[in-house]
């Protein structure tokens, strides 16, 4: 028993920041499972667009996701922190799913526009509070295994939350109040964030060398330019966005320069043996690439396939086509 992997997890010596975090990154995929889990129904049932159509925008939409953090956490890294890179990407976070809420006339303008402001924000708040995290353990800490599964099943459970209830709040009440409920989500993980400051300590500032420089004014606008380089990134993503065949040449060049820069940088380690473990680390790079094409169909295709092909109901009522996501998240939690 004493080697039982559910010991440690249940052991109560984890930093006080862990529930902080743990909460932080709940409710930001709540919002985002809540956007991710509608936007294809959305597209295709609320703005009439085609099948292919929406499988582009929506496509486009998860790679700019799932790269943003790249740069966010680069900049959070090295220039202004992960705590104002939290801040700032949650309140964006918040905006977005907001303008998705209330689109005004001509629509999918304004879509662009907000699905811009959800990649932006993503890119500062995705790869941080993973990052924050792991500042409160030290090397060989053993604690840290149990820790992060705590802040995996907080992805798990905000995942599982928000197909659980979107559906329902949609049929009852419209889009607008699914995609709301997203918004208020990041807004109820941020207060959370500042309200447990004091549990943060010292963890989460800039760098020590922008800390330490007596030229504060420089500082601040290294910070002002991220900032406003943040607020440009959004019109242009929107542009890029709205022009799916531009879209597709830029992801595929950054793909491409992002597999030979691994290649490069494994193959200039100094001993064999890590050489060989960088490009075995580059081969499960790859092979990931397909299992997420696939998985992310649960979204897509297979998101459509049910709403139109599966007996949803149950008891007398239809069962909204999203609660079907919830099951992946529910076994995970369970498993």
């Amino acid at each position: 028993m004493s080697n039982s992997p559910i010991k440690p997890l249940l052991q109560c010596q984890q930093p006080k920041a862990l529930s902080i975090l743990f909460l932080a990154e709940m409710w930001e995929r709540f919002g985002f499972y809540i956007t991710q889990g509608l936007l294809v129904l959305y597209l295709t049932q609320a703005m009439g667009l085609s099948d292919n159509q929406s499988y582009a925008i929506s496509g486009v939409f998860t790679a700019f996701v799932y790269l943003s953090p790249l740069l966010g956490g680069y900049i959070a890294d090295r220039i202004i922190g992960f705590r104002i890179a939290i801040i700032v990407g949650g309140i964006l976070l918040a905006i977005g799913y907001g303008g998705v809420a209330f689109l005004p006339r001509h629509p999918l303008l304004f879509l662009y526009l907000a699905l811009a402001t959800i990649i932006v924000g993503n890119g500062f708040f995705k790869p941080n509070v993973g990052s924050l995290l792991g500042t409160f353990y030290q090397a060989n800490d053993s604690r840290r295994e149990a820790g992060f599964t705590w802040f995996y099943m907080g992805i798990n459970m905000g995942s599982m939350l928000a197909t659980l209830s979107s559906g329902f709040v949609k049929e009852a009440f419209g889009w607008p109040a699914s995609f709301l409920m997203a918004s208020i989500g990041l807004f109820l993980g941020i207060s959370n964030f500042l309200i447990g400051f004091k549990y943060l300590k010292g963890h989460g500032f800039a760098p020590p060398q922008c800390q330490r420089s007596p030229r504060i004014w420089a500082f601040l606008h290294t910070r002002t330019m991220v900032l406003i380089g943040a607020i440009l990134a959004i019109p242009v993503l929107a542009c890029i966005m709205q022009y799916g065949q531009l879209a597709n040449i830029l992801l595929s060049v950054v793909a491409i320069l992002l597999v030979v820069g691994l290649a490069i940088f494994s193959a200039k380690h100094d001993t064999q043996k890590a050489r060989q473990q960088m490009f075995a680390l580059l081969m499960l790079i790859l092979i990931s690439v397909v299992f997420w094409a696939i998985f992310f169909q649960i979204f897509f295709s297979l998101n459509l396939f049910v709403e139109r092909n599966v007996n949803r109901h149950f008891l007398g009522h239809e069962l909204p086509t999203v609660l079907f996501i919830t099951f992946e998240s529910l076994f995970i939690v369970l498993l």
